[in-house]
């Protein structure tokens, strides 16, 4: 089988550990199926901060587009849906059989329904977010009405939209996009390298000694994302535990963040002075690691006794976020809001704890808890593990994304021959 995968920031990575659960979960997708023996092509755009290092895929064609504007903006989602038409359009020779495009936001459905129009071939659109989620505080170009009739619209167009959350395919029924239309596969998690087994010298390189309890914290410096509420709980939980460190994994060379270099800056960099202000103010420099992109993310986790996901909200990011179910995959407990699709993984009290979002409070109260029951931490960490080998491994998810295009192109054969 040809698969045409489409997804920004894959391209001219050079090593370096790639951004966002759609690009990583595009990824080990894509791979997976390659494994199988499908022909994969990824059309992408360049990686935000590509590494030194060789970064080629041998198991995919990779056609990397230029595109202008800064990521996330109008400009940039335009230019990449233009020119991958075009990459499209000049491939009629080496026809895809299935077109996957991925997204967290249900804007890049227009480009999966012009995909199918143009091709005759079945397209399907991977959504990692809810619809229609709002935003706190200002509205967004994302959240403007006519943008979401219009991704509606789109969206009931494509031969299948894949839902990666229960909480994301309920959003599309309450659009009215026909059940028909609506697969829920989840995010894949390589096993092979996400496990309780999984090796580290993290913390020997930073100065952590081993019986030191250490927090983990992943994803960029976003209101969304919750930093703040757990900067303002991690002070509180120093005043009992001295001796805790917080690993602050995010989405940004680390040059950048100590240099406070906010060019090309958008939302995601918003918070970079009011988070260094805070951790100076709260007493917590000793206290919190910041560390840049981490390609061996895997050790971090292992080096790590919690992950903490203090989300507000999943607006354009994935609904089960991909470093919640690596983490689990490591055999460690998470503790996480209940919005979106977080509960729908993170089960109260058995393979991590749930708290309401915005309540530094309860959040601490949350990582005083763990940080003080061990055994307990240790248990919820290995029923997650258990929970991710069951229905996070790539075969598992490769086995139904093949059901799901086996189903489509069969419909679309039906059709070629009546």
């Amino acid at each position: 089988m040809k698969i045409g995968v489409i997804c920004p920031e894959i391209g001219d990575h050079g090593g370096s550990g790639f951004i966002g659960g759609g690009a990583v979960s595009a990824l080990r997708l894509s791979a997976g199926l390659a494994k199988k023996g499908h022909e994969i092509t990824i059309i992408t755009t360049p990686h935000r901060y590509p590494g030194k290092a060789a970064g080629s895929l041998d198991w995919a064609e990779v056609r990397c587009l230029p595109v202008a504007g800064d990521y996330l903006s109008l400009r940039y989602g335009l230019s990449f849906i233009w020119k991958a038409m075009a990459e499209v359009r000049q491939r009629r020779d080496r026809k895809f059989d299935i077109i996957h495009v991925h997204s967290g936001y249900s804007s890049m459905s227009t480009l999966t329904w012009v995909l199918k129009k143009i091709t005759g071939v079945p397209a399907v659109h991977s959504l990692y977010c809810p619809l229609r989620s709002k935003s706190p505080g200002k509205a967004r170009a994302v959240d403007f009405l006519p943008a979401s009739l219009l991704s509606e619209r789109c969206l009931k167009r494509v031969d299948r939209i894949v839902a990666i959350s229960r909480n994301v395919a309920d959003s599309l029924i309450k659009a009215k996009i026909p059940l028909t239309k609506i697969s829920v596969v989840p995010p894949a998690i390589d096993l092979d390298i996400y496990n309780p087994q999984a090796k580290s010298d993290v913390r020997q390189k930073l100065g952590i000694a081993s019986g030191q309890p250490v927090i983990l914290f992943v994803g960029n410096l976003n209101k969304r994302k919750g930093i703040h509420i757990l900067l303002e709980s991690l002070a509180s939980v120093v005043k009992k535990t001295p001796e805790v460190r917080l690993l602050m994994v995010l989405n940004i060379p680390i040059e950048k963040y100590e240099s406070e270099d906010l060019s090309g800056a958008r939302d995601e960099m918003g918070l970079m002075h009011k988070v260094k202000n805070d951790i100076k103010a709260l007493g917590l420099v000793e206290n919190v690691v910041p560390l840049g992109i981490m390609p061996d993310l895997a050790g971090v986790m292992a080096a790590s006794d919690m992950l903490v996901i203090p989300m507000l909200e999943t607006t354009g990011i994935a609904d089960y976020p991909i470093s919640t179910l690596e983490a689990m995959a490591c055999g460690k407990p998470v503790i996480a809001t209940r919005v979106s699709g977080l509960p729908e993984i993170v089960r109260d009290r058995k393979n991590g704890l749930l708290i309401d979002p915005d309540n530094p409070q309860a959040l601490a109260d949350a990582l005083q808890y763990l940080l003080e029951h061990t055994p307990e931490a240790q248990k919820m960490g290995m029923e997650g593990a258990r929970l991710i080998s069951r229905d996070f491994s790539t075969e598992v998810v490769v086995d139904k994304m093949e059901q799901v295009y086996r189903e489509l192109m069969s419909v679309n054969n039906g059709r070629s021959s009546s």
